[in-house]
């Protein structure tokens, strides 16, 4: 099952005992297994599947990890694919692809969170979350695909299904600011209300700034943000964690030595024996 991944967030309720859903071990899936380039996306067939995972990895197959004692899929949708060269027809087709996979994992008796997941652009593409937050009407396309994916998923809440917004927002990390003020608070709170007025009941995932980690959460001023957020039992607040990186990210080609160059590393270290940790540390 090479093109799912498993994904460590912690997500919780904030001011309600009365959580929207519970969320207590997930997956998620992986966004295209070839990262396209913006002239792809309008290659015939392309997007013929969508999310494209579908195209190899089979609803048995997630099943199966309801029978391995998860509880639910992180469904990852790139809002590339509707904020790059958008068409109408396009976009109705991935969002009713989308429904129907939320709705076949949901068969399963997985909880499904939908997930606005942008991944780095690059020279093979011209739209990342850097984008998303630094361009204002790139940002409000991008507010307008909330409040639409929100009407979209409303209709079919079960009581298993949740939103989350944008993954990781990369802005107002200490380095970044150097004493300005922070973006994301009113970031925050435009998406956040462009998907309640779009659906008043639907539950909500949000985070901190600075690549949704647990500072950026704490960071966030209640004093700013609208105190709905605060008391909509609907709302949970997550945040990631990849401490320790070594660990976490041992041998990604796109973290730089020495992460890219390490393999496999046990966590805890006490769980490999001594002789299996010295043969790692040759390695």
């Amino acid at each position: 099952m090479k093109s799912l991944i498993l994904a460590l967030i912690v997500i919780f309720g904030i001011a309600s005992s009365a959580r929207a859903l519970e969320l207590k071990r997930g997956v998620a899936t992986d966004i295209w297994i070839s990262w396209p380039n913006d002239a792809e996306l309008v290659a015939p067939g392309f997007l013929d599947v969508f999310p494209e995972w579908r195209r190899t990895v089979s609803i048995d197959k997630i099943a199966g990890l309801r029978t391995a004692g998860f509880d639910f899929i992180r469904l990852t949708i790139d809002p590339f694919a509707f904020l790059s060269q958008p068409n109408e027809s396009r976009a109705q087709r991935l969002i009713a692809q989308t429904l129907a996979t939320v709705a076949d994992i949901r068969a399963t008796g997985l909880q499904v969170v939908v997930d606005l997941h942008a991944i780095p652009a690059g020279g093979y593409r011209s739209i990342g979350t850097d984008e998303i937050l630094a361009d204002a009407a790139l940002f409000a396309r991008h507010t307008a695909l909330v409040a639409r994916f929100a009407a979209a998923l409303a209709p079919v809440d079960d009581g298993g299904i949740a939103f989350e917004l944008i993954n990781e927002p990369t802005i107002d990390c200490d380095e970044q600011n150097a004493g300005a003020p922070s973006r994301w608070p009113a970031m925050l709170q435009r998406l956040f209300q462009a998907a309640r007025g779009a659906a008043p009941e639907l539950p909500l995932i949000v985070s901190g700034t600075c690549w949704g980690g647990a500072e950026g959460l704490v960071r966030l001023d209640a004093n700013v943000l609208p105190r709905e957020m605060f008391t909509d039992a609907k709302v949970l607040w997550s945040f990631h964690s990849y401490d320790p990186f070594l660990a976490t990210h041992q041998g990604a080609s796109w973290t730089g030595a020495p992460v890219s160059l390490a393999s496999g590393i046990a966590y805890p270290p006490d769980c490999a024996a001594k002789t299996e940790q010295a043969a790692i540390l040759v390695r």
